[in-house]
C-alpha cells in the first residue's frame, strides 16, 4: 500500500467528527467502504467491487430500498447487455475514472450531506439527501454540481 493511499484512507476515517448525524454516519461509511475506486487507481479496483455494482441486499446498508433497488436493476441490466445502462458513472465521485484526494464529509441539514474533495485540479462536491427507515438513516439521493440526480438518473420519481 502506497504513503498516499494510507492517506487518503486517514483522511476518510477522521472526515466526519463524533457528534455527526445518523445520516453523517452512513455516508461516512459508504465512503470508507467504497472509496477504493478513487483512491487505489485502476490496479486495485479492477479486482474489487464498486458500489455500482453491488447486490441489492449490501446496498440497502446504505441507500433507500427504492435506490438500492434501482442501482442494483441498473447493475443486472449491465450485466445482462454487456453494455451500460443508464449509469456510466461512479455513482460516489461523479466521473467515469475518479483520481481523488482530500475527502471531506460535512452536515448541512438534518437530512443532507455534502460530500467534497479534490478530483485532479477541481474541488467537487456533492449533495447527499437522506431520511430514515425502519429506524435508521438512509440515502436517498445523490444531487451532483450540475444538478443531476442519481433518482432521476435511474428513473425514479421524487
Amino acid at each position: 500500500m502506497k504513503l498516499r493511499d494510507l492517506a487518503m484512507l486517514l483522511v476518510v476515517s477522521l472526515a466526519f467528527p463524533a457528534g455527526a448525524s445518523d445520516l453523517g454516519r452512513v455516508v461516512t461509511g459508504l465512503y470508507k467502504d467504497y472509496a477504493w475506486s478513487a483512491v487505489f487507481g485502476a490496479e486495485l479496483s479492477s479486482k474489487m467491487k464498486s458500489i455500482n455494482t453491488e447486490d441489492e441486499k449490501v446496498l440497502r446498508k446504505y441507500f433507500s430500498a427504492p435506490l438500492a433497488k434501482a442501482i442494483a436493476d441498473d447493475s443486472r441490466c449491465t450485466a445482462k447487455s454487456g453494455e451500460l445502462c443508464k449509469l456510466d458513472y461512479d455513482i460516489l465521485f461523479d466521473s467515469q475514472d475518479p483520481a481523488i484526494s482530500d475527502l471531506n464529509v460535512v452536515d448541512c441539514g438534518k437530512e443532507c450531506v455534502k460530500v467534497c474533495f479534490q478530483e485532479r485540479d477541481k474541488k467537487k462536491c456533492i449533495t447527499i439527501a437522506g431520511r430514515g427507515e425502519k429506524g435508521a438513516a438512509r440515502i436517498t439521493d445523490l444531487v451532483y454540481e450540475d444538478g443531476r440526480s442519481l433518482r432521476k438518473s435511474l428513473g425514479l420519481n421524487k
